[in-house]
């Protein structure tokens, strides 16, 4: 059985929300004690600059080589999906029966389909950048939102509300998606104010400092 005062979590990744923040937003739901150890990363004219994650890496203790890297209890997991599953199943935000699990993990690929989208915008190359933001706002949101809209999953917050919350701060801060967008779902919204509503959230993203992903 899970025991909230013995565990602890070390979450590491670099200095940004991107693939950790889910998990970050997994642990501050939890209550649990956690470590929040964040790499230095600077974008330099040759690519991104980040000698602690370098020499990580170069030490072997990266699984995959990669980031989100959680260490409990002596053990380390790698890729990012499969820490969020893993929080989730440990602090019960994963459904409370088989069948819903699925409906929930569903619904987190229905996420992880439009943030590919948005990824391949945001890696796009300066000069296509503007279309493909444009495609992924006129075109991929609505069509992602539609099919997430019909397949939310009711009851208490749970680990789809928490990737969707994620991704949905990523587009809004990203300048290229209006938050207004998401009056026209109102079962996302609905989803999305109880997860802003949580105390906890709050907290944690009051006291978070900007970063730029």
């Amino acid at each position: 059985a899970y025991d909230m005062a013995e565990q602890q979590f070390k979450l590491t990744y670099f200095d940004g929300r991107g693939l950790a923040e889910v998990s970050r937003y997994l642990l501050t739901l939890s209550g649990a004690k956690w470590e929040d150890n964040r790499l230095s990363i600077a974008f330099g004219e040759n690519g991104p600059v980040r000698p602690e994650f370098d020499a990580l890496k170069a030490s072997g203790a990266l699984p995959f080589g990669q980031v989100p890297l959680l260490e409990v209890d002596g053990q380390a997991l790698a890729q990012s999906r499969a820490i969020e599953h893993y929080l989730a199943r440990t602090f019960n935000l994963f459904g409370s029966s088989a069948i819903e699990t699925a409906k929930i993990e569903a619904f987190g690929e229905g996420v992880a389909d439009l943030r590919t989208e948005f990824t391949k915008a945001f890696w796009s190359k300066p000069e296509d950048k503007e279309a493909m933001y444009k495609n992924f706002a006129d075109v991929h949101v609505p069509k992602h939102l539609g099919y997430l809209e019909k397949n939310t999953v009711s009851g208490p917050i749970h680990l789809g509300d928490v990737q969707f919350a994620s991704l949905w701060e990523t587009c809004v801060l990203s300048g290229k998606v209006a938050a207004e967008t998401l009056d026209n779902y109102p079962n996302l919204k609905a989803r999305l104010d109880q997860f802003n509503a949580n105390e906890a959230i709050a907290k944690y993203v009051a006291a978070r400092k900007a970063t730029p992903f």
